[in-house]
């Protein structure tokens, strides 16, 4: 386990032997002299003896696996340029990892190392060679097999690795193809449990009665529903547990194996955010689950298999929160698609909704939702009189505005400083130069020429698309210009490199609006993109060249 106190940068991490709390990695020694560190994570060994982490010490995410004996100390082991995951041999003998391609970073390789050798000597056990599909690792809860999950957006396939044997091949369990995504959940009857979207979209369980018959769906177990979408679900001798979302609101479904009766967890919010947690052991007579809501901090608790008991086992401390004081309520509001939007709307108890302001948040990109969760940040505007409301799923402002308006009549509104409409101004013009460079770039004939200067043909082709991904400056900024586009600031590098700094060591959404403001950036940014659009117009390559 890890704990972090104020005085620390990065979390300790420690073990809890025979009732004893003893300190394991302190990072923090190693960040005192280096500019950054980090450490990934902590994976004891199955029989305790040696325990595996990996760290990263340029914030690449290119990780170097190490290893611990009992007493702590380092062995002479070490494993480069892996990315996440480390999962061990059920003999304690090998560690199994991955690697990124060195070109496209997609991690695509799955090594073997035995502990005590070289790297050199490392076994590839899987390579895959379609640059669509990404690897990630994961392990059953028996412990018996390691997925290695090859998926892309829309297919994915997984090759089980024998942790009892892992140099052996990686069996197939259901072979890739398109529109078709699957997960597996494996019993200690060695049978699979399979979650399928094949021929179902919201998803289907079914079981299969061993390695061989995965694809083969000959009893199933939670059929398909068109109303409910079956996010998650893990498997005890006696029980599938269910992770679910309905009408937009997750939920939780316990269901008896032996007769198929099926129970649906019951929560006494109009709305919040329920999802399964820490259930490890799969011979456990419990599972586990982590609950929040608006007015409710994240709380965990267990629940008996064979009955409905709950244990609120862990909840989070906010300080002088009275949940009494405040109410939450779902409501749904039809987009111009006629899609019904849910929304939650949590404000103090006995305050009139017809002239409160109103915060509306919403987010849905990339198939993500808003959850209804608790958050500390709201609670002063809520004392405030204010309300705040979350949309479940936004689909990028697919909601009716008009309707919204007429729910909510009076917004939080505030006057801009001169200074931050300027820097807006400064923004929306470098995106029209971009937009503007962009086209001229890939229309000319000559592009080839000054491609070298780029961090890749994507990169100019996807810049406008990139505006609306969330990435904004930092992508045009960070990667667009540092990578050698021109040195406008010739005669005053140190300026230059100063500026291009800032965005390089923004951390991505997070960059200091003052600190750019202060420091005029973007003028500068906008002087240069300006040099860059008009030597492209007179076809005159040779000084972006030189200046590169």
């Amino acid at each position: 386990f890890n704990e972090i106190s104020s005085k620390d940068q990065l979390p300790k991490y420690y073990r809890s032997k025979d009732g004893n709390k003893e300190l394991i990695i302190d990072p923090n020694i190693k960040l005192e002299t280096q500019e950054y560190y980090s450490i990934n994570s902590v994976v004891p060994s199955a029989d305790n003896s040696l325990i595996a982490f990996n760290d990263d010490d340029n914030g690449r995410r290119e990780f170097t696996i190490k290893i611990l004996d009992s007493d702590y100390e380092l062995l002479d082991d070490e494993i480069t340029k892996t990315s996440y995951g480390i999962f061990w041999s059920s003999d304690n003998k090998f560690i199994i990892y991955l690697k990124k391609d060195p070109i496209t970073l997609i991690a695509n390789q799955v090594y073997v190392h035995e502990i005590g050798t070289s790297q050199d000597k490392d076994v590839l056990i899987y390579k895959e060679e379609d640059s669509e599909f990404n690897i990630n690792l994961g392990q059953s809860r028996t412990d018996k097999f390691i997925y290695i999950n090859i998926e892309k957006t829309n297919a994915n396939e997984i090759r089980l690795i024998d942790a009892g044997n892992p140099i052996a091949e990686p069996k197939i369990a259901i072979v890739r193809s398109e529109d078709h995504l699957y997960s597996l959940e494996h019993a200690n009857d060695d049978s699979f449990y399979v979650r399928s979207n094949l021929n179902s979209p919201n998803y289907k369980i079914y079981k299969a009665s061993n390695i061989d018959t995965l694809n083969v769906s000959l009893e199933e177990v939670a059929p398909h529903n068109p109303n409910i979408f079956i996010s998650d679900h893990i498997i005890f001798d006696e029980y599938l547990i269910l992770e679910i979302r309905e009408n937009g609101l997750p939920g939780l479904q316990k269901i008896q194996l032996e007769d198929k009766s099926l129970t649906t967890i019951a929560f006494n919010d109009q709305s919040y955010y329920v999802s399964l947690s820490y259930n490890y052991d799969p011979n456990d007579q419990n599972f586990y689950y982590s609950y929040s809501s608006p007015t409710q901090p994240v709380t965990i608790y267990s629940q008996a298999l064979g009955d409905s008991e709950i244990k609120n086992l862990w909840q989070k401390e906010v300080a002088n929160f009275r949940p009494e004081k405040y109410t939450t309520s779902r409501q749904f509001i039809t987009a111009r698609d006629g899609v019904k939007v849910p929304v939650t709307i949590t404000h103090l108890k006995d305050i009139d909704l017809e002239s409160a302001p109103i915060l509306f948040y919403g987010y849905g990109s990339y198939g993500l939702n808003t959850e209804s969760y608790f958050r500390s940040s709201i609670i002063p505007l809520l004392e405030r009189n204010d309300s705040y409301t979350s949309d479940y799923d936004s689909s990028d402002s697919d909601s009716d505005d008009s309707e919204i308006e007429e729910k909510s009549p009076s917004f939080v509104t505030s006057e801009i400083p001169d200074d931050i409409k300027e820097f807006n101004n400064n923004y929306e013009d470098l995106l029209k130069i971009i937009k503007s460079i962009n086209e001229k770039l890939t229309s000319n004939v000559e592009f080839e020429k000054i491609k070298p200067l780029f961090i890749s043909e994507s990169k100019i082709t996807d810049i406008d698309k990139g505006s609306q991904m969330g990435g904004g400056i930092t992508d045009f900024l960070s990667n667009f210009l540092p990578t050698g586009v021109v040195n406008y600031f010739k005669n005053d590098k140190d300026k230059f490199d100063e500026n291009l700094n800032i965005f390089k060591n923004s951390p991505s959404f997070n960059i200091d609006i003052n600190e750019l403001k202060n420091k005029n950036i973007l003028v500068d940014f906008l002087k240069c993109f300006e040099f860059i659009e008009e030597n492209i117009e007179e076809n005159n390559y040779d000084p972006l060249l030189e200046y590169y």
